[in-house]
């Protein structure tokens, strides 16, 4: 089929790997694309695939640059009606959120200069990642040059008040969603317009998890010290809504409870002082020596991930709704933690459920709930036969569902479905 746009914010982002192995992998089957970035990358890049995207496929634009306003002003003279509606419906019903709207605006250069290099190299279809700028970037080259387009979310922005986002699917091609509670919630609660051209499709694990996975089955490994305490890892930002909170209340009552537990945290974030703090204060309120079985990590790199799985017990992260945040999709340290073969705790949150199912490839707790977080962490520590056999379906699980090169290969039908051969 014809060559393609990808339009992202910024590649490569350093949180954003997932996109980075769903273009390596379009690009292992042979699919003809290129990625049009609205901004350069912040941090250092050293993921080899993203290093040779970014040298083969990928163009940059500059905010200000003199070739993008000539662009801007080239197409106001050849359509100034398009461009006077493009730029009234971008305020007008983006009102409520007019930083968004004004974003919206700020990168209409870059829209229009990107336009002349994708028609110089035939290229007629754009796909946005994520629902704020790059989608409207896409939206817009079709309302001013008839480019087809389509979008893929990834949850955020669809849990609030959206009407400008309402405004640009209903011309959306198609959609693509990464978990079925997203793609849930975006046909039946956003008025789309053709809910039957929006499709799940889950991300893939990482080729690392797949490596560390073969390496692990050829390695015989020795049997744990019995005696020695159950250990529990949590790994993602310190922030409300991972509810590490909840975790440390939860591994105070088990301590207090005479079980022989240890928590390592792996990550930082706002709430690290917080955090810390509360382990301060239930160390004196309940007399308990808890410093000695909590510790904070800090940021560690990917292998390091994948070292401390291999040494942990448990992974548990008790996710839960904070008023104005987004829920959880699916955390990839969940996904990875299955792969490797450790068994999980977490909770009846968000798209959590779709991979986690009680009992059978985990462990569920309610959220916001320590008491029944303490219910599930006790089973699971008491209980060496149930660990076995969901640690057993968890892989199973994972790899089905996270299967990347299966997955590419349903969003390249889409493709072809959508925009033809």
């Amino acid at each position: 089929m014809k060559k393609i746009g990808v339009i992202i914010s910024m590649f490569p982002e350093i949180h954003e790997t997932f996109i980075v192995r769903e273009l390596a992998e379009l690009e292992r089957q042979n699919f003809a694309f290129d990625i049009y970035s609205l901004q350069k990358p912040r941090d250092p890049v050293t993921l080899e695939e993203a290093q040779k995207l970014m040298k083969e496929r990928t163009h940059y634009a500059t905010l200000f640059g003199l070739m993008q306003w000539w662009a801007f002003f080239k197409c106001f003279i050849l359509h100034p009606i398009r461009m006077l509606k493009l730029m009234t419906e971008i305020m007008w019903v983006g009102k409520d959120r007019p930083m968004e709207s004004l974003k919206s605006l700020a990168i209409l250069p870059i829209t229009c200069f990107f336009s002349e290099s994708m028609k110089s190299e035939g290229i007629t279809h754009v796909h946005g990642h994520w629902a704020n700028v790059p989608t409207t970037a896409c939206w817009a080259m079709k309302r001013l040059f008839g480019f087809s387009w389509s979008a893929a979310i990834h949850g955020e922005d669809i849990f609030s008040p959206n009407l400008f986002l309402e405004h640009k699917l209903k011309e959306a091609a198609f959609t693509v969603v990464c978990t079925g509670y997203f793609c849930s919630h975006l046909k039946c609660n956003m008025n789309h317009t053709h809910p039957q051209d929006i499709h799940l499709n889950y991300h893939g694990l990482s080729p690392k998890i797949y490596e560390r996975i073969a390496k692990l089955d050829n390695t015989t490994t020795q049997k744990k010290n019995t005696d020695a305490p159950f250990e529990i890892l949590s790994i993602g930002r310190l922030v409300p809504t991972k509810g590490h909170d909840l975790l440390i209340q939860a591994v105070a009552i088990l301590i207090k409870e005479g079980r022989s537990v240890r928590l390592s945290l792996i990550g930082s974030g706002p709430d690290e002082a917080k955090l810390k703090n509360l382990v301060t204060i239930l160390e004196n309120t309940e007399n308990l020596a808890l410093s000695q079985h909590i510790q904070f990590l800090g940021m560690r790199s990917f292998h390091e991930v994948m070292d401390a799985f291999e040494r942990t017990d448990c992974f548990a992260l008790a996710c839960h709704m904070i008023a104005g945040e987004p829920p959880d999709g699916i955390p990839n340290v969940i996904a990875e933690a299955m792969a490797l073969g450790v068994p999980i705790v977490s909770t009846r949150m968000g798209a959590i459920p779709e991979l986690v199912e009680h009992e059978k490839t985990g462990l569920l707790a309610e959220p916001n709930d320590v008491p029944s977080l303490v219910n599930v962490l006790g089973t699971l520590i008491s209980d060496s036969e149930l660990r076995q056999t969901i640690t057993i379906e968890a892989r199973n699980k994972v790899l089905s569902m996270f299967d990347q090169k299966k997955n590419v290969s349903d969003l390249i039908a889409l493709f072809k479905r959508y925009v033809g051969g």
